[in-house]
């Protein structure tokens, strides 16, 4: 089966390039999670791995283009289902490529990085 992308194209917003994340990634995703979420709140860097291995197309980073480093990202599940439920954040198989909804699952900026746009 082909993988669909959602985000066929890297857009650049001055100094920053969005695009989809890379497997080797997932300790930077982690480490940006530690400086979001209260330690009991943020992803693992295996929950990390199984979400890039499902839905890879559903999880966006944003990286400094001065600094080459990860600043934040977004992912994110697609199912049919309409309401979002806490399952969601563990178990990356309830990915439904061909779902109709997409249920956002996390959504990082360092600190740092923050209120300069990033987000929008």
């Amino acid at each position: 089966m082909e993988k669909k992308s959602y985000f066929l194209n890297q857009k650049v917003y001055e100094r920053f390039i969005i695009r989809e994340i890379h497997t080797e990634e997932s300790f930077q995703a982690a480490q940006i999670e530690k400086a979001c979420f209260a330690p009991h709140e943020a992803c693992s860097e295996k929950m990390i791995q199984e979400r890039i291995y499902k839905a890879a197309d559903l999880f966006l980073v944003a990286i400094d283009q001065n600094s080459g480093n990860m600043i934040g990202f977004i992912n994110g599940i697609s199912t049919d289902e309409d309401e979002f439920r806490d399952e969601f954040f563990d178990h990356a198989e309830l990915h439904d490529p061909n779902g109709k909804n997409m249920m956002i699952l996390g959504f990082c900026v360092l600190p740092m990085y923050q209120k300069q746009g990033i987000g929008k």
